[in-house]
C-alpha cells in the first residue's frame, strides 16, 4: 500500500462528508428531522461542542486543537512504513478531522445528522474518525 493512500482516503472522506452535509441541510434543514426507520432518523443539529455536544462555546479552541492534531498526523505520515495499515487509519482520521474543521470554519459548529436513537447524533466525519482510531488501536495492539 502506497503512503499516498492516506491522502486519498482523507480526500474521499472530506468529499463524502461535505456532500452529505450539504444535501442534509438543503433537503431537511437545521433542527428538522426525517424518519428513515424507527431506529434511524436524520436529525439535523449544529454541534457547537465536541463529542456528545460537550464543551459548547469553545469553537476557536477546537479549531486550534484540530489543527494541531492534524499537524501531528502530517508529521507522523513520513514515519509510517510503506504498506502499513496505519495509512488507512490516519487517512480516515485526517479526512474526518478536516471535514469537521470545514464545518467549524464555515458554520461555527459541526453539522451532525445521523441519529440511531440510542446514541448521540453524529456525522460521516465522526464515523471516519472513530473507525480510524479503532483500526489504529487494533494495529498497534497487535504489534
Amino acid at each position: 500500500m502506497r503512503k499516498e493512500t492516506l491522502f486519498l482516503f482523507a480526500i474521499i472522506v472530506v468529499i463524502l462528508d461535505q456532500i452529505s452535509k450539504y444535501l442534509i441541510l438543503s433537503k431537511i434543514g437545521i433542527n428538522n428531522k426525517l424518519v428513515i426507520f424507527n431506529w434511524l432518523h436524520l436529525t439535523v443539529t449544529m454541534n457547537e461542542g465536541i463529542v456528545f455536544g460537550m464543551f459548547k462555546g469553545a469553537n476557536l479552541i477546537f479549531i486550534f486543537i484540530t489543527l494541531i492534531l492534524l499537524g501531528f498526523i502530517l508529521l507522523f505520515y513520513e514515519k509510517i512504513p510503506k504498506g502499513n495499515s496505519l495509512i488507512i487509519s490516519f487517512g480516515l482520521i485526517l479526512g474526518g478531522g478536516l471535514g469537521n474543521l470545514i464545518d467549524r470554519l464555515i458554520h461555527g459548529a459541526v453539522i451532525d445528522f445521523i441519529n440511531f436513537q440510542i446514541w448521540p447524533i453524529f456525522n460521516l466525519a465522526d464515523a471516519a474518525i472513530t473507525i480510524g482510531v479503532i483500526l489504529a488501536i487494533i494495529k498497534l495492539w497487535k504489534e
